[in-house]
């Protein structure tokens, strides 16, 4: 299928990628991806990795202005995809960004002052789109910066390798898994008393696998750390180590207190691991009764869909933690995580349920097809 211009679209003979920030895997693969499909248009690709000095220009540019500004030039007939930055006036771009006030640091004071300028900025021509990670994060966005936007807004779920999903769901031997570098943010106490209540009712042969900076566990009580049931490893695992460990665990335990989009969660339905996870931001988007549990936390990070960035300051966050009652959320916890021991079929149908969910709307061949169509869309490309 040959893919070309129309003569009046814009005239672009290249694609820049372009970061601007502290790089992470799934950048690595929405690069690796993006490639792929611009090339397959027969348009010229190129990525821009930021060096300390650009990253030093934008964290002054957002003090001075309010908001991350990318300066350097944009070469004429290239459409730049700038992550978590605007570029400068006159550049046509396409903006990839996880929440509104990332452009702002996470700072409120920064997108108060800006706040009018990003708007108009999102608005103009030159914006050929604005790329979220979730339907949550669209609505976000919308609240942020109004309805003018709407149609220019879309929706791609982060990048997950996924060429080979093993439906026969083999060697499935470690019962939950706990991934997050953020133990208490992320639920990881109470994983710990619902796994402790589910060895006081009996079930003496579960496991337990726990992934996340160990130095944060200086007041978990000894009897979790020694529990023989419970593996502690170091937040250090590649992602190839991440995909084994998942591959081999029936249920991935994300009960998190804080967050917009949790990747673990998409890299555990890869591997057909069943979900318990938070009924808050973007998470109902991944699991429901097809493939999980959404537990409840007593707070929500959301006021009306708009993220209160306080809570992404775990000093902040933790404090905060010590004012709640979280009871209620272990016994959430527990309930489900007894349904799937006592019922191996339930489980079973969870864990192809994921597969299944995750191969429908977040595979590597969905997530190509839904980038190309943004490109077809933003650069008026036709059959």
């Amino acid at each position: 299928m040959n893919l070309c211009l129309k003569k009046k679209s814009m005239e672009i003979s290249r694609i820049e990628n372009i970061y601007t920030g502290t790089l992470r895997p799934r950048h690595a693969r929405f690069n690796n991806l993006a490639k792929e499909v611009v090339s397959s248009l027969n348009i010229e690709f190129t990525t821009k990795y930021p060096s300390y000095l650009d990253r030093l220009k934008i964290n002054l540019n957002t003090k001075l202005v309010g908001y991350r500004k990318y300066n350097n030039k944009i070469k004429k007939n290239t459409l730049a995809i700038v992550h978590h930055a605007l570029p400068q006036p006159s550049s046509k771009f396409l903006l990839e960004i996880d929440l509104p006030m990332s452009l702002n640091n996470y700072d409120i004071l920064n997108h108060r002052r800006s706040w009018k300028e990003v708007r108009n900025k999102l608005e103009s021509e030159e914006c050929k789109g604005i790329i979220v990670f979730s339907e949550w994060a669209k609505r976000n966005l919308i609240l942020h910066y109004g309805p003018k936007i709407n149609e220019k807004t879309f929706v791609l779920y982060p990048p997950i390798y996924s060429n080979q999903l093993d439906f026969k769901l083999k060697n499935k031997n470690i019962d939950f898994t706990f991934i997050a570098t953020q133990f208490l943010m992320k639920g990881g106490y109470q994983v710990l008393e619902a796994f402790n209540n589910l060895q006081k009712s009996g079930f003496n042969d579960i496991n337990l696998t726990i992934v996340t900076r160990l130095n944060e566990l200086k007041n978990i009580p000894t009897d979790f750390k020694n529990n023989k049931n419970i593996k502690w490893i170091e937040a250090n695992l590649n992602d190839e180590e991440i995909t084994q460990l998942l591959k081999c665990s029936k249920c991935l335990l994300h009960p998190t207190l804080s967050d917009s989009f949790g990747v673990v969660v998409l890299e555990a339905m890869s591997q057909g691991c069943s979900i318990i996870a938070s009924n808050m931001a973007s998470f109902p988007e991944m699991v429901s009764n097809e493939n999980g549990f959404l537990v409840t936390p007593p707070i929500s990070t959301s006021v009306n869909d708009t993220y209160i960035t306080e809570f992404g300051n775990s000093k902040y966050f933790n404090s905060y933690l010590e004012t709640l009652n979280l009871d209620n959320l272990t016994e959430e916890i527990f309930n489900n995580m007894k349904t799937l021991i006592s019922n191996p079929e339930t489980t079973k149908s969870l864990m192809h349920g994921s597969l299944k969910k995750f191969s429908n709307k977040f595979s590597e061949t969905v997530w190509i097809r839904n980038f190309k169509d943004i490109l077809k869309k933003t650069l008026e490309l036709h059959v």
